[in-house]
C-alpha cells in the first residue's frame, strides 16, 4: 500500500508539473511572441485577395515590428493551403488566410485531410464584404419588390450568373430565391469577369457579386442595384439601395467573409495577442482609407476570436442546410 501511494503521488505530481509547465509555455510565448517572422499561407494566386491581408500585415509590421514572409498555395479552392496550414505546429507562427469557401469542402465530398471545425483557430475576420442584387436593365423591375413579384409569375425566365455549380455563389442564390418560393435558371461562370460581360451583354439577367468589379456598369446605367445581401450592410458609394433583409427578405442575410487562422492548439495568449494586433491595425486611419479605396463596403472590425468562431460555424451550418433543403449537387 505504501509504494502505491508513493506511485499515486508521483503521478499526481508528474500531472500538476506537466499542466504548470504548459501555462508557463504559453504564457511565455505570449510574452516573447513574436522571436522570428510570421508565415502567412495564402490559398489563392498572387496579386487579388492576398490584397486584404497586406493592408493588415503592413499596419502590423509598423505598429509592433513583426515580420512577415508570404506562402502562396493556390488550387482546389483554397484546400490545398488550408491542408498545409492545419498540419503546421501550433506554435503561432504559421497564419492562414481563408475565406467563407473554408466551410464548404467537406460538401463537396473531397477527401479533405482536415476537419475546418477542429483543426483550425479563428483568429480575426478581416473583412465582411457583402453581395448587390443587379439587374440588366432590360428585365423590367426597378425595386427588390418587383424582382421578387416578376420571379414568382415567370419562373425559370430569370437567368442567374454564379461563379460555378455548387459553390458558395450558387448556394447562396438558390437560397435567396427559395425564401421568395421563386424559380429561375442558374447559368454558371468561371469568375466575376465573364458574369459581368454576360450580364451588360443581356446574357444572364441578374446576379449578385461583389460592388468594386461593376461599379462603372452601375454608374453608367449599364446595371441596375437593387439590393445589398447583408441585413444590416450599406455599400458608401450607393447610399440609397437597402438591404434584401429591409426590402422583403427578413431571413436573408449573407456577406463573404475574410479571416485569419491559426493551427487548432495554439496557446490563447498567443491568439489573443494576435488577434489585439490586427485589432489594432484595423482602426489604423491608413487601413480604413485603403479599403475605402478599394471600394467593395468592407466592414472592418473589431472581431474577438470567439465571435469569429460563431460566425465561421454559422456559415458552415447554413450551408449545409441549404444544400439540404435545394439538393444541389456540389462539384468537387
Amino acid at each position: 500500500m505504501p509504494a502505491f501511494k508513493s506511485w499515486m503521488s508521483f503521478v499526481f505530481l508528474a500531472a500538476v508539473t506537466s499542466i504548470l509547465s504548459g501555462e508557463s509555455y504559453g504564457q511565455s510565448a505570449g510574452r516573447d511572441f513574436p522571436t522570428r517572422p510570421i508565415t502567412l499561407i495564402v490559398p489563392y494566386a498572387p496579386g487579388n485577395t492576398d490584397i486584404i491581408a497586406r493592408i493588415y500585415l503592413t499596419q502590423i509590421s509598423q505598429n509592433a515590428d513583426w515580420a512577415f514572409t508570404y506562402d502562396y498555395k493556390p488550387g482546389a479552392a483554397g484546400t490545398i493551403g488550408a491542408a498545409m496550414a492545419a498540419k503546421a505546429p501550433a506554435d503561432g507562427y504559421t497564419l492562414l488566410m481563408m475565406s467563407s469557401t473554408l466551410t464548404i469542402g467537406h460538401l463537396q465530398k473531397r477527401k479533405l485531410p482536415y476537419d475546418w471545425k477542429k483543426d483550425f483557430t479563428p483568429v480575426y475576420q478581416m473583412t465582411k464584404t457583402p453581395g448587390i442584387l443587379l439587374v440588366n436593365p432590360s428585365l423590367p423591375v426597378k425595386s427588390f419588390a418587383e424582382y421578387m413579384a416578376y420571379a414568382k409569375a415567370n419562373p425559370g425566365k430569370i437567368n442567374y450568373g454564379t461563379v460555378g455549380t455548387g459553390g458558395i455563389v450558387h448556394l447562396i442564390s438558390a437560397w435567396m430565391h427559395n425564401l421568395m418560393g421563386a424559380e429561375v435558371t442558374f447559368v454558371p461562370y468561371k469568375g466575376y469577369g465573364p458574369i459581368s460581360a454576360a450580364l451588360v451583354g443581356g446574357e444572364v439577367q441578374a446576379a449578385h457579386p461583389t460592388y468594386k468589379a461593376f461599379h462603372s456598369y452601375i454608374t453608367a446605367g449599364k446595371l441596375r442595384a437593387l439590393a445589398i445581401t447583408s441585413a444590416n450592410g450599406r455599400i458608401k458609394q450607393l447610399p440609397g439601395v437597402k438591404s434584401i433583409a429591409e426590402e422583403g427578405l427578413p431571413e436573408f442575410d449573407y456577406s463573404v467573409w475574410m479571416g485569419m487562422f491559426l493551427p487548432s492548439g495554439t496557446p490563447a495568449v498567443v491568439v489573443n495577442r494576435m488577434n489585439v494586433e490586427f485589432a489594432r491595425a484595423a482602426k489604423s486611419p491608413e487601413v480604413i482609407r485603403k479599403f475605402d479605396d478599394l471600394g467593395e463596403g468592407f466592414n472592418l472590425g473589431p472581431s474577438l476570436p470567439d465571435d469569429f468562431r460563431q460566425i465561421v460555424n454559422a456559415t458552415g451550418d447554413r450551408l449545409t442546410r441549404i444544400v439540404k433543403e435545394t439538393g444541389i449537387e456540389l462539384e468537387e
